[in-house]
């Protein structure tokens, strides 16, 4: 799997990391309209998606610490 779509589903970043090992080749994460509104450093789950080259957040109520996080992001 290469496109994983996850809009309006809810899933938790908590959720996320268990999928994780299921999808090692995943170049796109579309994650919109989930309402979440962290992401924990500790589980910056899409840092370990070494693959990805798309990752579509809109729509969800990140704070800006949340959003300063994804500049440690490797791409």
């Amino acid at each position: 799997v290469k496109v994983l779509v996850l809009n309006d589903t809810r899933i938790t970043w908590k959720q996320l990391e268990i999928l994780k090992p299921h999808f090692p080749s995943l170049e796109e994460l579309h994650y919109c309209d989930n309402e979440t509104t962290e992401i924990p450093q500790s589980d910056l789950v899409i840092a370990n998606w070494s693959k990805l080259k798309v990752l579509n957040l809109l729509n969800n109520k990140l704070t800006w610490s949340s959003i300063a996080l994804l500049q440690t992001l490797p791409w």
